[in-house]
């Protein structure tokens, strides 16, 4: 964990099992800049931070419980990391005009949203313009079949990416799709 870090405050908060394995995997792919999509309370964008990368949380409705968890309590630097409510995908079609601080392409993006089956279809289709590697979440929240299920698809429908194995740290499991540079 960063120097800057209250180990003790942030086990008041969080499951440091989580935000240590994002922040080892941030590490571990050398990865600078992460958009969040879904971002709750806040555990994975602060263990992207403490990787060393630049976050972006957007999230339809509990961005702001992340935000002054992890800003108020000064668990990470503000400049690091910004919060935004909004629609994920409403926001990604208006990032071009809105928001110009945003890369062209993203070291990862991070999925943890609505959970249905045909926004995760539609949510992959998107990312995948954006990025190298996609990280989702819950994969096996209801047995496979919705999160699970549309990785699975994407991966056969898209040759180029491929399903990554990860060790877990805890939860319902957490996915991770890498697009080959070949």
């Amino acid at each position: 964990m960063s120097e800057n870090i209250d180990t003790a405050l942030l086990s008041k908060f969080y499951s440091d099992r989580y935000v240590t394995f994002f922040a080892e995997l941030t590490k571990e792919h050398d990865w600078k800049t992460v958009l969040e999509w879904g971002t709750g309370w806040g555990e994975s964008g602060l263990g992207f931070t403490l990787g060393g990368a630049d976050v972006i949380s957007i999230d339809s409705g509990y961005a702001m419980y992340g935000y002054a968890i992890v800003v108020n309590w000064k668990l990470a630097k503000d400049s690091q990391k910004a919060f935004g409510t909004y629609d994920n995908i409403d926001w990604i079609k208006a990032s071009d005009e809105h928001i110009p601080i945003i890369p062209m392409m993203w070291d990862c993006i991070f999925i943890d949203t609505s959970h249905e089956y045909e926004r995760t279809v539609t949510e992959l289709e998107i990312a995948k313009d954006l990025t190298y590697n996609i990280i989702l979440d819950d994969v096996g929240w209801d047995g496979g079949k919705t999160i699970l299920k549309a990785m699975n698809e994407f991966v056969v429908k898209h040759s180029e990416w491929k399903n990554v194995e990860l060790k877990q740290p805890a939860g319902l499991g957490i996915g991770l799709l890498m697009r080959n540079n070949d």
